[in-house]
């Protein structure tokens, strides 16, 4: 079946990549490349969807194997029945991105005729949804955000929903949890906390996972989710995240579909048997070009049921 000869693929790469310390994240890019292409000849050769071979088995998924407790049920008992038919574009807002026509140096600006500071993609695209970077340092933060602020506050309707990538940049839940405080304590940034969904990987990679970085319960219930994202690197990685308190992790198909599957499951399983707590999975695009990996990419989201990407 496809999931065998994944399953076989993985653990090969993984042994090759340990041999010559390669980090895992990195290592299965590579599986992951002849995964989707493993996949899309086989929907093909089908002449069905994605979608609806895993629905329907065809793709031979034992969930059981790589998570014991999900034993004897299928992908299709935790995912949604039908795929979305849209999904929200959330634009990523980077360090270095203009945020108004201002903010571009006369000899920067571009003369394709599309958008480049933010205020212009917003009212070319009709965007609402933002993905925000951090820097962790403070000042420069807490100046760049209370700019974003002021131009969404003043651009974009009621459907505004913004997440925040801590961009592996604190180096304890301590610190981090100091800087949330005293970012939300500006004035200027009160559309962003009304609006804020989740929080993307705060810590570096190197101690996310580590029980010493601290706790998660230290941020308070008020705090929003927090998921792992460089961390996600192994099978193992979202349970150790959700056991450290963690709500989530994202989805991005050169992390792994097949992986992405076990994780959408894992997490719904727990909003099952957990309904007072957050979990959520969200969707990532990482450097995606179309028209095939793009497209691969969002047929995957869309199957996971993930509404932003």
């Amino acid at each position: 079946t496809v999931f065998a000869l994944w399953r076989q693929l993985y653990a090969a790469q993984a042994a090759w990549a340990r041999a010559r310390q390669i980090p895992p994240l990195l290592a299965h890019f590579g599986t992951s490349l002849v995964e989707r292409a493993v996949i899309d000849a086989w929907c093909r050769a089908r002449g069905e969807p994605f979608h609806r071979l895993l629905a329907a088995g065809d793709l031979g998924m034992e969930l059981g194997e790589i998570l014991p407790d999900l034993a004897g049920s299928s992908p299709s008992d935790w995912l949604p029945a039908a795929p979305l038919t849209s999904v929200w574009i959330r634009h990523t807002v980077g360090l270095a991105d203009p945020i108004t026509t201002d903010d571009i140096a006369p000899g920067e600006r571009l003369t394709d005729g599309l958008p480049q500071a933010l205020d212009e993609c917003i009212r070319r695209y009709g965007l609402c949804h933002f993905k925000l970077k951090l820097s962790g340092q403070r000042d420069a933060d807490f100046e760049r955000l209370e700019a974003i602020a002021a131009v969404l506050a003043e651009s974009v309707p009621a459907t505004l929903a913004c997440s925040l990538d801590g961009n592996e940049a604190f180096p304890s839940f301590e610190s981090f949890h100091d800087f949330f405080v005293a970012l939300f304590s500006r004035p200027g940034l009160a559309v962003l906390r009304r609006h804020l969904s989740f929080v993307e990987q705060p810590l570096h990679r190197r101690v996310a996972l580590d029980p010493a970085a601290g706790s998660l319960a230290s941020l308070g219930p008020d705090f929003p989710p927090v998921i792992i994202d460089e961390s996600d690197g192994e099978l193992e990685s979202l349970p150790i995240a959700l056991r450290m308190g963690y709500a989530g992790t994202s989805h991005k198909n050169c992390k792994g579909v097949f992986k992405g599957i076990l994780n959408a499951c894992r997490i719904a399983q727990q909003k099952r048997l957990n309904p007072g707590r957050r979990f959520l999975m969200t969707g990532e695009d990482l450097s995606n070009i179309g028209p095939v990996a793009l497209l691969q990419d969002l047929a995957v989201q869309a199957t996971l049921g993930i509404e932003s990407v």
